[in-house]
């Protein structure tokens, strides 16, 4: 058929502009795949398991991983009746396996685009994602880093990947800021008169006495990048900071809060305590030191001890500062019904040590609500090892919840878990573990009794702080 002259003007102009949709949509997906982190999981068989073709039973079958194969997540995929089928290379090829079969043991995130980053504590270099493996440096406090990626060990805290003598090696994401795109960091200004270590003049005279005394203690500055005023003024108007009066629980008046939230007033021997860091390190921490924490108390049996010491190991916190928060939240004969299992036969044999979401609502009691909430918050949730319906669940179970959720988000001391001032400023008053103003001073002269060994304490310092440390008042 003859096809006139505009026929085939307007035809092959239709296919160009197609060619250049197509091209123009490759470019883009071409482009933003240039910078896509890329993201992997290690992960381990639980059962014996099929390898298939496809994602779904209706695929045919490559291989079987026996229970305990470990292998690569690569990504994954939702079948057709809505479950998750994951993703790996098997003989070079993408294969599935059933996401119910597997056991993730860790993420690794790789970033397309290093990101600027400076430390905000002396800082221990690792040779992999975990306090467990061998340390390949230091690095100081306000040193300039480039991340890599990250890696995030199951139930554990996140790990970055930096490069470290020309070698892969990890640092603990607590104590990184990820720098603003305006080049904002955790370092300092306007503190007058900083000394040599990197305190201020009205700090120092208090950190060379308790040197002088304890010659294996180490003391850091903890800058927050905060003023003085503005974070008194956000604790004060956001935070929930209550003390005891007899029987009542009135609201702390804002030089109360100033009181137990300057630094100063606590730098003495066993008020220091609650800047002790809360991250688990074998060198400094033992059955030992939990015994000494433990005392006379109920958890001064081996039994404790010895879970104690292994929930911390396990989750990447302080055994001695899990020790003290059992006594501090169950007293020390541990006659609580959050811990006695025979609550009520709803409650039979569920336990609480740490009292997480133990609080009074319209509908529960505060105790009944730490049981409901350990027992799988009325929806069998199964996190931190729920339901905990044995005492070695509680203990394990909460040391995981309490890495994850503070010790994994920069709230590395118990002054960091009362007080949430190295997140910036909008965080002020908001995560807070307790609601009593002098939380962080009760748990930590609980921890004073181990103090025989080397620690290190954190201690938090703000911009333009008064010249005198903030005397107490309760009004």
């Amino acid at each position: 058929m003859k096809k006139d002259k505009k026929t085939i003007i307007r035809r092959a102009a239709s296919f160009m502009l197609a060619m250049a949709m197509a091209l123009a949509v490759y470019s883009v997906v071409s482009f933003s795949n240039a910078y896509a982190d890329t993201t992997t999981k290690s992960a381990v068989t639980k059962y014996n398991s099929n390898i298939r073709t496809g994602s779904g039973t209706g695929y045919k079958k490559v291989t079987l991983f026996k229970k305990g194969k470990s292998f690569t997540v690569i990504g994954s995929k939702k079948a057709s009746n809505g479950k998750t089928w994951y993703k790996l290379k098997y003989k070079s090829k993408t294969r599935y396996i059933a996401a119910s079969n597997v056991k993730i043991k860790s993420t690794s995130v790789t970033y397309s685009k290093s990101k600027k980053a400076v430390t905000k504590a002396y800082l221990n270099v690792r040779t992999g994602a975990g306090t467990k493996y061998k340390k390949a440096g230091v690095l100081q406090n306000g040193k300039a880093v480039s991340l890599k990626g990250y890696k995030k060990p199951s139930g554990s805290s996140k790990w970055y990947k930096i490069t470290y003598n020309s070698k892969t090696r990890y640092v603990h994401s607590a104590y990184v800021k990820i720098q603003t795109s305006s080049g904002g960091t955790t370092t300092s200004t306007g503190n007058t008169g900083v000394c040599t270590s990197g305190f201020p003049a009205s700090y120092q005279t208090l950190v060379d006495k308790l040197k002088a005394a304890h010659p294996r203690w180490v003391f850091k500055p903890q800058y927050t990048g905060l003023t003085w005023s503005d974070a008194l003024k956000y604790e004060y108007e956001k935070g929930n900071n209550v003390y005891q009066s007899g029987s009542s629980w009135p609201k702390a008046s804002k030089s109360m809060v100033a009181y137990y939230m300057d630094p100063r007033n606590f730098i003495k021997e066993n008020n220091v305590f609650q800047f002790l860091g809360h991250s688990f390190d074998s060198a400094t921490q033992s059955l030992d030191t939990v015994r000494q924490v433990a005392g006379s108390t109920f958890i001064s049996s081996d039994y404790y001890v010895n879970l104690i010491y292994t929930a911390g190991r396990d989750a990447g916190v302080n055994p001695n500062v899990l020790a003290a928060m059992i006594i501090q939240e169950q007293g020390t004969s541990g006659t609580s019904a959050l811990i006695s299992g025979t609550y009520s036969e709803k409650y039979k044999d569920i336990y609480n040590f740490f009292n997480i979401g133990a609080y009074k609502t319209s509908t529960m009691s505060a105790v009944e609500r730490g049981l409901w909430w350990a027992k799988g918050a009325g929806n069998n949730y199964t996190s931190y090892q729920r339901p905990w319906n044995t005492r070695d669940k509680a203990i394990k179970g909460g040391a995981s919840y309490y890495g994850i959720n503070y010790t994994g988000k920069g709230q590395n001391s118990l002054y960091l878990k009362k007080f949430n001032v190295m997140n910036g400023l909008s965080k002020v008053g908001t995560h807070q573990y307790m609601t009593h103003v002098a939380g962080a001073y009760g748990e930590g002269n609980k921890l004073a009794r181990a103090d025989d060994y080397t620690y290190t304490f954190y201690i938090p310092v703000y911009n333009y702080m008064p010249t005198v440390p903030c005397a107490y008042s309760s009004t």
